[in-house]
């Protein structure tokens, strides 16, 4: 299952996927992460939280290449990570940078001129101290999420949100659902063109190998890179379910939940017995 011929890449999903959804801790997916770093397969983090929060996580986990924020906004190259083809890409922020999303102004832009007469509130109109109570995340962290360089949560009445969807799609953005907030992202981006993107680059990476990837996720904005990948995994919610997975063939649900499920359908795909 596993040779010179062959080559696997994980994408994952970090909120209620790899970090535990009350304490963001990631350390019942511990012995997953060494399987991967024991075997050179990456993992390439796809997710809703900004560059600021991404980083500490990456340095923790001691990963080293691409990932992918704010819900397929952008994927970043670290510039030492040895891809000759990232010299082509704008830098922002000390990286080079596949963009796919908007800046972050125009979507401020939106909220305050149309989304906030719906009763709307995005990150931009919240204290940090309201952030992190929304969150469950200590100030520091919540002080990290509202560094957004392209996409904004906000918190919206259900009953305005077909309303809302609509204001956005004529301002060229979309509203999509997160775990906890629903997202004004850009209306060409998701977290599947983002993920098919990389996928691209690992192949052209590795020419003579077969890539194989697998991606890990627990949300209806997971749905778009689950569907581009070879092998997607469900992880369930706290209480056990998870969401619908129509339109996803041979999809394996995940026998824990969070990290803990992370870690188990790792191991089982990597094919360790556990």
């Amino acid at each position: 299952m596993h040779d010179a011929a062959t080559q696997w890449v994980v994408f994952t999903d970090l909120d209620d996927t790899l970090l535990d959804e009350q304490t963001y801790s990631w350390s019942a997916a511990r012995s997953g992460l060494e399987l991967l770093a024991g075997r050179s397969i990456p993992l390439v983090l796809v997710t809703s939280k900004t560059l600021a929060e991404v980083e500490p996580l990456r340095r923790d986990m001691r990963l080293d290449g691409p990932f992918i924020v704010e819900n397929g906004a952008a994927v970043f190259v670290p510039p030492d990570s040895g891809w000759p083809e990232a010299t082509d890409l704008p830098e922002v922020a000390g990286y080079r940078c596949r963009l796919f999303g908007r800046p972050y102004a125009e979507a401020r832009r939106f909220m305050a001129s149309q989304a906030a007469r719906l009763g709307a509130r995005g990150f931009g109109d919240m204290t940090i101290d309201e952030i992190s109570a929304r969150t469950a995340l200590p100030a520091d962290a919540a002080g990290r999420a509202a560094e957004r360089l392209f996409t904004e949560p906000c918190a919206v009445e259900p009953d305005r949100l077909a309303e809302l969807d609509a204001l956005a799609r004529r301002a060229g953005f979309r509203i999509l659902e997160g775990g906890r907030f629903y997202h004004v992202v850009a209306a060409g981006q998701d977290k599947g063109a983002a993920v098919r993107w990389l996928i691209a680059a690992y192949q052209r990476r590795w020419p003579g190998r077969r890539i194989i990837t697998v991606g890990v996720g627990d949300s209806p904005n997971d749905l778009d890179f689950l569907s581009v990948v070879d092998a997607p995994v469900i992880v369930r919610r706290p209480d056990g379910t998870h969401i619908r997975t129509d339109g996803l063939p041979q999809v394996l649900l995940a026998a824990g939940i969070g990290p803990a499920g992370w870690n188990l359908a790792i191991h089982r795909l990597l094919g360790d017995g556990r």
